[in-house]
């Protein structure tokens, strides 16, 4: 008796459950009547679906440009505070100290320039010089064999 009246409510709930799901399939059709006709579809299921991925996708593409964006305020915060005036500043001095070396080795090789002509100048007369003496020498011992005849 009490499996027959369980069976009884049971059949009695899935007619319910029946009903209700016709009465909801009866207020959908009424309700989203006028939005199938006007864009054409009829499986609003798929629709959802579709719709569902189309918005996991926008979320998905959304959260890369949000990082994508983050990352880049991070870089452009960190570029605004980097002090790039110390670095500049540092080759600058370097800069200056080369070309303050490179003036120098200017001035020491125009000064050796100088030497070395000054040094070719004396070279030369010391030659005149010698050349000098040696005539000098070839003429007195000339003058010595004459008078040795």
């Amino acid at each position: 008796a009490d499996l027959t009246a369980a069976e009884k409510a049971v059949e009695t709930a899935d007619k319910e459950v029946e009903q209700s799901q016709e009465a909801v399939r009866a207020a959908e059709e009424e309700h989203f009547q006028p939005f199938r006709e006007r864009t054409g579809l009829t499986d609003l299921q798929a629709y959802e679906k579709a719709m569902g991925k189309s918005r996991e996708e926008f979320q998905e593409n959304k959260r890369i440009l949000s990082d994508h964006m983050e990352a880049l305020k991070a870089k452009k915060q960190y570029e605004e505070n980097r002090d790039i005036k110390k670095p500049v500043q540092r080759i600058e001095a370097r800069i200056k100290e080369r070309q303050e070396a490179l003036d120098e080795a200017q001035v020491k090789q125009l000064n050796l320039e100088s030497d070395i002509e000054e040094a070719q100048q004396e070279l030369k007369k010391a030659r005149e010089l010698v050349e000098e003496l040696e005539n000098e020498e070839k003429d007195k011992a000339a003058a010595v064999a004459e008078a040795q005849k």
